[in-house]
């Protein structure tokens, strides 16, 4: 019997041939043993998680460090998966593998399918004689959430959003998919800072 698409075979990744692995493995209890006498005085102490975390990435994708046999119920095909460290942020590989997850995760349980929107806003108000007051320093989390209440209450009085959608979001953690930033000012004649912040809002075409 022929199968109608080639079948995927598993290739196990081989860490202790990388110059990270290699370069750990031959340098970093030099690295600890001279930690204190070397850089304890420019970067402070020695944390222990810095050990933990460089310890459990040599072991990651080590046969030796255990493994679990894993077998196709239906053609029975069988191969050996080695343990890994799961380290975010250190380990290349089980990082890239947590990136892909927490994209996958996104994609399917938390963002909706609806555009993403910035907004350039001036900092203040023009009068009708075309004269501009800029607005002063202050907490602008209220104007956030009145921002927030108009743009809702406009989705919702055109039938794209309801009570419930509203009740959820409010629930999100920070913003609720909300964010109004006045930390940069760019100042009238700052024509370099103005492109530069008109640009970050552009959709780039390739």
């Amino acid at each position: 019997m022929e199968c109608s698409s080639p079948v995927e075979i598993y290739r196990r990744r081989m860490p202790q041939e990388t110059s990270l692995w290699k370069l750990l493995n031959c340098h970093f209890v030099d690295f600890e043993e001279s930690y204190d006498k070397l850089f304890q005085k420019k970067y402070g102490f020695y944390c222990l998680v810095i050990s933990r975390v460089v310890c459990k990435y040599l072991e990651c994708g080590d046969l030796h460090q255990g493994f679990v046999r894993i077998k196709c119920p239906d053609c029975h095909h069988q191969y050996i998966l080695e343990f890994s460290c799961r380290g975010r942020w250190f380990c290349p590989s089980c990082h890239n593998k947590k990136v892909v997850q927490f994209g996958h995760h996104l994609k399917e349980t938390v963002l909706y399918p609806v555009p993403h929107l910035h907004a350039l806003v001036a900092d203040g108000l023009f009068l009708e004689s075309g004269y501009f007051f800029m607005m002063p320093n202050v907490d602008i989390r209220p104007l956030k959430e009145l921002f927030r209440a108009h743009v809702l209450k406009m989705l919702k009085k055109e039938g794209l959003i309801d009570d419930a959608f509203i009740k959820m979001i409010m629930k999100w953690r920070h913003t609720s998919g909300f964010n109004v930033h006045n930390k940069v000012r760019i100042k009238p004649d700052d024509e370099k800072g103005i492109e530069n912040l008109s640009l970050r809002d552009v959709p780039w075409e390739k």
